[in-house]
């Protein structure tokens, strides 16, 4: 484990210590010497990456090197810092100074296209010094024209416009119209069935002897006869689908029986005393 970070440490050095790079002897704590070049401290200056006489690298770690040796460690991390900030310095330098002649080049530019431009607004401006007559002779022509199609246009909208009320008007009238004939036709329909059963009761309510109207009054009902007999009828069946919709029927005869019913009834008139009967019949 201790040996994949120190792995890790060394590869993400910061310093590389390349150039000036000399093959010296190192003497660790413990008393040990060992020859080879110096190529890398990591950025907290804790591994360092030797390289020896045959070619291969290592990490070691620097405090188990040498008092000297630690202090000549700091010194080349040091020169290395110092290095890579003039570097850095240079580079920065060199970027003010590239932006620098950038916006030189930029401020160039737009003094060109300044000036190009005021060159063709003068050349525009005269331009239109020797076409401003027939410029605004046109322009005149069109408003006038724009004015004519704008005119003509309000005048077609409002016609349209009175169209369209005259034809609401109209469909609003027969709508009326409508639903008058059928308020009509309802009420003297009702009225028509009213008068019929008032006739009917009328009729039915005349004495036979002095003709007098609402007259009858049945005095008592006695039950005469009850039979049966069988009525012929049909009976309609209606087929449906899984959705619920009819999808056609069928008519089948059929046969019931039902109880016939004759009854008496027993009239006197309020109006004259006189009495009589009749029969009718019930079926249920």
């Amino acid at each position: 484990m201790k040996k994949t970070v120190c792995l890790a440490a060394i590869f993400s050095l910061s310093l590389a210590l390349v150039t000036n790079a000399e093959i010296r002897t190192w003497t660790a704590t413990d008393g040990r010497t060992i020859k080879a070049e110096l190529v890398g401290v990591s950025e907290d200056g804790e591994i360092v990456t030797f390289q020896r006489t045959d070619g291969k690298q290592g990490p070691f770690s620097v405090e188990k090197l040498s008092k000297a040796d630690q202090e000549y460690i700091k010194q080349k991390k040091r020169e290395e810092e110092e290095r890579l900030a003039q570097e850095q310095k240079k580079r920065e330098e060199a970027a003010k100074q590239s932006e620098a002649n950038r916006f030189a080049q930029e401020q160039k530019k737009r003094e060109e296209a300044a000036r190009i431009a005021q060159e063709q607004k003068e050349e525009d401006r005269q331009r239109v010094e020797r076409l401003a007559p027939a410029f605004a002779q046109r322009i005149k022509e069109q408003l006038k024209e724009q004015q004519e199609r704008e005119q003509q246009a309000k005048v077609e909208q409002e016609q349209e416009r009175a169209r369209q009320e005259q034809e609401q008007k109209q469909r609003q009238w027969e709508e009326d119209s409508q639903k008058a004939l059928i308020v009509g036709a309802v009420v003297g329909g009702v009225a028509l069935i009213i008068l019929l059963v008032w006739a009917v009761s009328r009729q039915s309510s005349k004495c036979p002897l002095c003709k007098k109207a609402w007259g009858k009054q049945i005095i008592n009902t006695l039950l005469i006869d009850s039979r049966l007999e069988t009525r012929g009828s049909f009976d309609t069946v209606y087929h449906y689908n899984s959705k619920g919709e009819v999808t056609g029927s069928t008519t089948i005869p059929t046969t019931k029986i039902v109880t016939v019913k004759t009854y008496e009834n027993e009239c006197r008139c309020k109006h004259c005393g006189y009495e009589w009967s009749y029969t009718h019949t019930t079926e249920t």
